[in-house]
């Protein structure tokens, strides 16, 4: 009887100790290493892989307490050896089949929710970070496959050299990593909802270059960091969460009452008022300089973060002097509502400099 005793207790708090790790960590970031038929890992590519994730949930960890949002970063699985639990997938067709310039990334992500439904339990949150092997054939020139975001997928590569020994080396190996690894933490961001931005001009002197602009450049050899508008985001992101809730339903009850950008002396002020039955506890503006509203033309937009009051009114006042771009006239005002359920809603308005007319929406 008391063997019995002892071993329900030990039972007990096995899944006490479980509970509580999920609790604390209930969504994980998938990470799938994706090969094509006919294709092969490259060397070493759990070990490599796993330190430079783990030096990247670290550098998002470090920014998120920086901005005052605690300590908080995407969750890891983790194999028995503390490294990062890698899924391999097998892919249904060749190499050329998954390419940069055939739009690989689609047809794998397909493919790899496909697995998810046939492999129930395997997928540990909407968000996947997907690698592939390079398949340039020369790591010194990697390669041929996708390396972008895709919703909640993003996509990066792997190569012999893909190895954080050489990160902030000034060699050709180590210049080569910050290109791929500061990409692949980039490419990371727009998988966990993260739009582009430009660090204020303050911020560029005090912290260096924005991840979300042109820090994939410079990740490792330079200051790169995360700004505050992006650290807002991730705040309510699925696999940031601290417990388990529903995230990114749609049906937000969300009312945009008025919204007012005006002009005042060497200024901008945003300010609006807003009814919601998800709460937004955040709204960011990006100051985006022409051309934009395109893919790919927001890196030179700046960012600021500003919470609502408890009756949903915001007001943002922006210094002229923190915008980097004064010399092309045309910009837009994108403001950016962030539901705590990781939902964002997006209202925008286009300006000019020659003419500014303040913009003005009531309902």
């Amino acid at each position: 009887m008391n063997k019995i005793l002892k071993f329900g207790a030990l039972i007990f708090l096995f899944l006490v100790i479980g509970s509580v790790a999920r609790a604390k960590d209930p969504y994980k970031l998938n990470v799938i290493y994706f090969l094509p038929q006919g294709d092969r890992p490259v060397e070493g590519y759990e070990s490599r892989l796993s330190d430079l994730l783990l030096y990247v949930q670290n550098f998002y960890r470090e920014e998120m307490k920086r901005n005052g949002f605690g300590d908080k970063t995407f969750g890891l699985e983790k194999t028995p050896d503390k490294r990062v639990k890698i899924l391999v997938i097998r892919g249904k067709y060749d190499i050329p089949h998954y390419s940069y310039d055939n739009g690989g990334g689609w047809k794998a992500e397909r493919e790899i929710e496909q697995y998810f439904k046939e492999n129930p339990g395997t997928q540990k949150s909407r968000h996947a970070l997907v690698i592939m092997p390079s398949t340039s054939g020369d790591d010194m020139k990697p390669g041929g496959v996708p390396f972008y975001g895709i919703g909640k997928y993003c996509f990066a590569l792997d190569y012999k050299y893909f190895d954080i020994k050489y990160l902030g080396e000034n060699s050709e190996k180590g210049h080569l990593l910050t290109k791929w690894f500061g990409g692949m933490a980039h490419e990371l961001g727009h998988g966990l909802n993260l739009p582009h931005n430009k660090e204020q001009v303050s911020e560029g002197k005090k912290y260096g270059t924005a991840l979300m602009g042109a820090g994939n450049y410079t990740l490792g050899q330079k200051p790169t960091f995360l700004t505050k508008a992006s650290c807002a985001i991730l705040n309510n992101c699925e696999v940031f969460a601290k417990k388990e809730r529903e995230y990114y339903n749609k049906n937000t009850g969300f009312q945009l009452k008025d919204l007012e950008v005006t002009f005042p002396a060497d200024e901008i002020v945003v300010k609006g008022t807003f009814g919601t039955e998800i709460p937004v506890d955040a709204v960011n503006v990006y100051i985006d300089h022409a051309p934009f509203g395109q893919v790919n033309n927001d890196y030179d937009a700046e960012s600021w973060t500003v919470k609502p009051d408890k009756n949903n009114r915001f007001t943002l006042r922006i210094p002229r002097s923190e915008l980097h771009t004064k010399n092309i006239d045309s910009f837009q005002v994108r403001v950016r509502f962030l539901f705590e359920n990781g939902i964002i809603t997006t209202k925008a308005a286009d300006f000019n400099w020659s003419s500014l007319v303040p913009y003005r929406l009531t309902k």
